[in-house]
């Protein structure tokens, strides 16, 4: 399991560890490796250089392929690591809507990828393709990011992609109903 953080700052990183440590958890007791990997701070805006981010928007989505060709390392040293068969993204909040991007362009394959509370990342570009992993989106009903939800799964159906969806109350965090789903 391959975790893509949302956006955070030095000030906001205790969350952000907090998190992918209930993420860690979680996938370890359920006999699954996990690998978290970290965007670049600044790759946001020039505005926010202290920020963490993925691509995720027009701005910045042409540096998606960048990025997760960055990994190569990372993931190699997983699988040396004993971390072999199935790979699957989980990206929550920004990293989701990063998560959405690689599903809809093809930067880099897995086998299956999660969209926690993030949005289309890319859902303009959803087209059939020969590969078109199949997706999990992952919402609530009190989160700010729902409608981007609902539009990337208008834009899933349209073009027949494999996805399913869940959604439960609450607000823009990653549950530990979510991480289980």
């Amino acid at each position: 399991l391959v975790y893509l953080h949302g956006m955070y700052t030095p000030a906001t990183a205790p969350e952000e560890m907090e998190r992918q440590g209930r993420v860690a958890k979680r996938a370890t007791a359920a006999g699954v490796s996990m690998l978290t990997l970290r965007s670049e701070a600044g790759l946001c805006e020039p505005s926010l250089p202290d920020t963490f981010c993925w691509p995720s928007n027009a701005k910045n989505g042409g540096e998606a392929t960048r990025i997760a060709g960055a990994w190569d390392d990372a993931m190699g040293e997983a699988k040396d690591r004993g971390a072999n068969g199935r790979s699957y993204l989980l990206g929550f909040s920004n990293g989701a809507y990063f998560a959405a991007l690689i599903a809809a362009t093809g930067v880099r394959y897995f086998d299956a990828v999660a969209v926690a509370h993030g949005g289309p990342g890319g859902a303009g570009n959803v087209a059939p393709r020969d590969a078109m992993v199949p997706m999990l989106l992952l919402s609530s009903d009190g989160d700010p990011a729902n409608a981007d939800m609902v539009r990337l799964q208008s834009a899933l159906t349209a073009v027949r992609w494999p996805f399913a969806s869940a959604s439960t109350s609450g607000g823009h965090f990653l549950s530990n109903w979510d991480i289980d789903t």
